[in-house]
């Protein structure tokens, strides 16, 4: 990126001395073919050096054209680096073992609806069995704890609690402090 200036400045003086090398030799090959007078020299010289000019002028702003649209490119690119984004977003994932916590995990997924506001996150439905009847149910957001109960095999109890974890868990997104990523 940093060359382009050099490119821009070292194509502009070629062409600056090529120009005026092509205005000297038109200029002498004009007077040596024509043998014309001082007075017609100089006429000619001076459209020469206008068209010149004019195609120096083209060449300059060409040149500050192709600048421009290379700084726009950089500050476009800096400010994709500036946002981090995650090429996965809102992932739920299943760690369930049983029949209980697969019913609870279809029921948390059928209730889910993502808030506005809420990216950049993974939620986790891990079933742990424990003594005696049920599982202990743990949905955590982004590696934090947000819903956890202790369920029985009844499809009421499982259903209430499936919603209940939804209303937990949208709660925590849209309360959570912003992510900082380093």
């Amino acid at each position: 990126m940093r060359k382009y200036p050099f490119y821009i400045s070292s194509l502009l003086l070629i062409s600056f001395c090529s120009l005026r090398a092509i205005e000297a030799s038109s200029i002498n090959s004009q007077l040596s073919a024509n043998r014309v007078g001082v007075a017609d020299t100089a006429k000619v010289a001076q459209t020469d050096s206008v068209k010149m000019q004019s195609a120096l002028q083209q060449l300059m702003s060409r040149a500050k054209a192709l600048k421009q649209a290379e700084q726009q490119k950089a500050q476009a690119a800096r400010a994709a680096q500036s946002v981090p984004q995650l090429e996965i977003d809102g992932l739920i994932l299943d760690e369930t073992r049983s029949k209980i916590g697969k019913d609870f995990y279809d029921t948390f997924y059928q209730a889910w609806q993502q808030p506005q506001d809420a990216y950049g996150f993974t939620i986790r439905i891990i079933e742990k069995p424990v003594p005696g009847l049920g599982s202990l149910i743990e949905v955590n957001v982004n590696q934090t704890l947000a819903y956890q109960a202790r369920l029985q095999p009844r499809a009421e109890t499982i259903e209430a609690s499936g919603k209940e974890a939804v209303l937990y868990a949208q709660y925590y997104l849209q309360n959570q402090p912003a992510l900082r990523i380093y």
